[in-house]
């Protein structure tokens, strides 16, 4: 594929997101994929999205 044809492919498939990207903002169909997520990252000691956020400089 050329580099030109993907991009637009991208550009073409993410200009209408299902949804944003926020607090309470998972469709009730994923929320179990949502918490086996949150308890795999548990898991392996990743850290939180407040602790990720703090870590950059980001105010709460």
């Amino acid at each position: 594929f050329r580099d030109v044809d993907l991009a637009k492919i991208l550009r073409n498939v993410t200009a209408a997101p299902a949804s944003a990207f926020k607090a309470r903002g998972t469709p009730e169909v994923l929320h179990i994929i949502e918490i086996l997520s949150i308890e795999q990252g548990q898991k392996w000691g990743v850290c939180t999205l407040n602790e990720f956020h703090k870590f950059i400089g980001l105010k709460r």
